[in-house]
């Protein structure tokens, strides 16, 4: 468990974050839901699929930043928080700030970044 850490401002951080990825996921969803036209002409129905593919997209992506600040706020209750889940050394204190969710150290993280640009290959 780190202790330069103020675990108690984070977990406020990550709750409110959490709360604010809900409300923006769900307005989305509505979203979705409402902007169906029910005659739609060719044009219409292709603009509509592209849209919704764009807001698909777009939830997608607040459901996964939601999952990773739920597993922040479990490594917060097991004492893990502010530690790589790689390497397991401490996440610098100016990454937290800048991402509170942040599960990989910046070594950790430029490595997999490097290591998913050949995977591509």
């Amino acid at each position: 468990m780190r202790t330069d850490l103020d675990i108690h401002r984070f977990k406020l951080i990550l709750l409110a974050e959490r709360d604010s990825l809900q409300y923006r996921l769900e307005k989305e969803l509505k979203s979705f839901q409402l902007s169906t036209d029910p005659e739609p002409d060719v044009l219409d129905n292709a603009t509509q699929d592209i849209e919704k593919n764009e807001q698909l997209r777009w939830a997608r992506h607040l459901r996964n930043k939601q999952v990773e600040v739920d597993e922040a706020l479990h490594r917060i209750e097991t004492g893990q928080f502010g530690i790589c889940t790689n390497c397991g050394k401490n996440i610098q204190i100016e990454r937290l700030e800048a991402k509170p969710y942040a599960s990989l150290c910046i070594h950790c993280r430029s490595k997999n970044e490097r290591d998913s640009l050949f995977d591509d290959l």
